[in-house]
């Protein structure tokens, strides 16, 4: 079983170790954090479906045109995103290697939401599940945490 949670804050927060920080005023406004809009890249046999929002049609054609490059003759893929100029979307434009080396992985899912990005499925090899850890990891290295698996072993 291929199982990724790409996140950002959670896993870098270190426990307590005492008193509390002092804390500072600034008259500058703190960094917002980050809130992707929610997406579901769902793989099903020969059936790819989109849902979620992207700001414009031109966020979603990056990821329809990346996708239809990457999978194999055959795979249908469902377009049921909507537009949402209000939102903040995934880059997609250098995700084409993730979406190559998951080809065959016929029950592949990526999931986005807030500041976490879940890839699940199941991997035939480790080289195909360090593979795909690997291109996510490269491509999306501000948000990446894996805790990948593999099929067990019969």
């Amino acid at each position: 079983m291929l199982i990724a949670v790409i996140g950002h804050g959670a896993f870098d927060r270190a426990g307590a170790t005492g008193a509390p920080p002092p804390i500072a005023v600034s008259g500058k406004p703190g960094k917002p954090p980050l809130s992707l809009a929610p997406l579901s890249i769902a793989r099903n046999g020969n059936n790819i479906t989109l849902t979620g929002n992207f700001p414009g049609d031109s966020a979603k054609s990056v990821l329809t045109k990346v996708l239809k490059s990457a999978v194999p003759a055959g795979v249908n893929i469902i377009d049921q995103i909507h537009i949402n100029p209000n939102v903040d979307a995934l880059d997609f434009s250098n995700a084409g290697t993730i979406f190559k080396n998951s080809a065959s992985v016929a029950d592949f899912n990526l999931t986005v939401g807030g500041d976490t990005i879940t890839l699940t499925g199941t991997a035939a090899t480790q080289d195909q599940k360090n593979t795909i850890e690997r291109e996510a990891t490269h491509t999306w290295s501000n948000l990446v945490r894996f805790p990948l698996g593999m099929p067990d072993s019969a």
